[in-house]
């Protein structure tokens, strides 16, 4: 039976990035079955999420500029006395693209280190967000922090240009994006209620970040604003 006898991460989360579910509520199913294989905590009292039909999935256009605004700032928070972010933002006028919390870091000059470190993890929901545009293939169980370099060579390199990030994003379809919402739900939860519980050992931030830009790009709640998208469970 699927999901009964897995106890590796990846597999698992490949397996449930290809599920065909027939509604939500087969999916909701599935995805504790494929948590309490790992050993997690579930709570079958969650609600199913919604459904196909019922959600709205962000366009390219949308894709691409929030994942620009990511790579901004994240590289901002890493590189903190580099000029290159900066100038790019002025140079194309889109500040606009970053969120008001992201511009009031982007343009401060005494940063906190607690700032930085919290911006840095902007990194895992720009990979989530790269997967859910085609751009990787397939995600790995979150355990490990990510790098940008597989898809390095799509992002602007000089201020000048654009790179090749937005002919390159293909969103995913609808089913595989609410298989991981689903999936990402639960497993939020479960660290939550007990982070120390489970076969499988899942970084709490990196999974707070993936709920976060899985929310975002499947429009849940109806909220546009990136600084306020929720990842209640």
């Amino acid at each position: 039976m699927l999901f009964r006898k897995r106890t590796d991460p990846n597999v698992v989360l490949k397996s449930i990035q290809a599920l065909s579910p027939r509604d939500q509520f087969e999916r909701k199913e599935l995805c504790e079955k494929a948590l309490k294989g790992l050993g997690f905590q579930v709570n079958p009292r969650l609600p199913a999420i919604e459904s196909d039909g019922e959600v709205r999935i962000r366009s390219n256009e949308e894709l691409y500029k929030r994942m620009i605004a990511l790579f901004l700032v994240t590289g901002s928070a890493h590189y903190p006395d580099g000029p290159f972010f900066r100038e790019y933002v002025d140079e194309h006028g889109i500040v606009d693209w970053l969120s008001k919390r992201e511009q009031e870091f982007f343009y401060n000059d005494s940063r906190k280190e607690k700032d930085i470190v919290n911006f840095t993890w902007g990194t895992e929901a720009f990979i989530l967000l790269s997967w859910c545009g085609g751009l990787i293939d397939t995600l790995n169980f979150p355990q490990r922090q990510s790098s940008i370099g597989p898809i390095a060579d799509l992002l602007p390199q000089e201020i000048e240009e654009e790179g090749e990030l937005k002919s390159a994003l293909r969103v995913r379809s609808t089913t595989e994006l609410l298989n991981v919402s689903d999936f990402l739900y639960r497993l939020h939860w479960a660290l939550r209620s007990s982070p120390k519980k489970g076969q499988a050992f899942a970084d709490w931030e990196i999974v707070m970040e993936w709920h976060k830009a899985i929310n975002w790009i499947t429009c849940y709640d109806d909220e546009d604003d990136w600084d306020q998208v929720s990842t209640d469970t």
